[in-house]
């Protein structure tokens, strides 16, 4: 779970982006959504488990962006990066509690597959913000010279 107390130590915010860019995060994350886009049949347990599982994987990869930027101090300098990351909670928590029971959940089918939609925007709009964050960042780098 993301810990705004846990901060990266020793680093500035260009040194420590050398070791992962935070647009890398999005190179999994898309196929879990993308994937589980169409399996929210509410009669059709195997594949609602299936969507479970991806949407859960979804949610670790954003803690770890999160944590992530979170200790390169990125998310004030970035506020767009937070607003996004918050938008995405709130989905995420209902479509999980629809796939764990969809009787029991105020979303209907059509709404689960509209809450996957939203993610998945919300998703590439991030992608979109770590990829000039990474080239600001990269355009930061000491040249070497000779």
């Amino acid at each position: 779970m993301f810990n705004p107390n846990n901060k990266g130590k020793g680093m500035n915010r260009e040194e420590s982006h050398l070791e992962k860019k935070l647009s890398s995060f999005f190179d999994s994350v898309f196929w879990y959504s993308a994937l589980a886009m169409g399996d929210v049949d509410p009669s059709d347990l195997p594949r609602l488990t299936w969507a479970l599982g991806c949407c859960e994987a979804v949610e670790e990869v954003i803690e770890k962006y999160k944590q992530t930027a979170h200790n390169r101090d990125l998310l004030v300098p970035h506020p767009g990066l937070m607003d996004t990351l918050t938008e995405l909670e709130y989905p995420l928590s209902e479509l999980k509690k629809y796939l764990n029971s969809p009787s029991n959940s105020k979303l209907n089918e059509k709404d689960a597959r509209i809450f996957w939609h939203y993610i998945y925007h919300c998703l590439k709009e991030l992608e979109g913000m770590s990829q000039e964050v990474d080239y600001e960042l990269s355009s930061k780098k000491p040249k070497n010279t000779q």
